[in-house]
């Protein structure tokens, strides 16, 4: 199935939701919700199912993958965190470019494969008792997820 934009603002829209039902303002927030499925209200057969994937560098990378069954595009959408490289990567599929993303491939319906990294400066220490980085990284994610749904919402008169 092809994903249009207004779907793409849709499913930025819901992963919101569900970051703020789960009460996930920092990176330390996702552990507790590794391995879960979490349902998206209001869209009874999507979820976000987290995922923890240790590194060759020996660092951490949470995968956050949000499926929608009903387009039989799975995942529809990926943001993959590292937080002790500093960045995050965003994999949206979709049949248009996305603005401020680079196509890569294409799905088996024809959608663009698409990504755009973040990178985060931290002039803070290594060592992060108080996870401002990770506060900062969340707040970055959550940004892009508000941008990308203000773009491709569809505008009422």
């Amino acid at each position: 199935m092809e994903i249009s934009t207004e779907d793409v603002a849709k499913t930025t829209s819901r992963l919101l939701t569900i970051l703020e039902a789960n009460s996930v303002t920092s990176v330390k927030n996702i552990e507790s919700l590794v391995g879960k499925k979490l349902p998206c209200r209001g869209a009874f057969e999507d979820f976000l199912k987290v995922e923890k994937k240790v590194m060759v560098e020996k660092t951490t990378t949470y995968v956050l993958k949000y499926f929608n069954p009903k387009t039989g595009v799975d995942p529809i959408f990926q943001i993959n965190i590292n937080k002790r490289l500093k960045y995050s990567v965003f994999i949206i599929k979709a049949h248009e470019k996305l603005e401020g993303y680079e196509e890569y491939s294409f799905d088996d319906s024809g959608n663009k494969v698409q990504n755009k990294t973040l990178k985060f400066s931290w002039f803070g220490e290594d060592e992060d008792p108080e996870d401002k980085l990770g506060l900062l990284v969340i707040k970055e994610i959550k940004d892009e997820l508000y941008r990308v749904r203000n773009i491709y919402t569809p505008k009422t008169n």
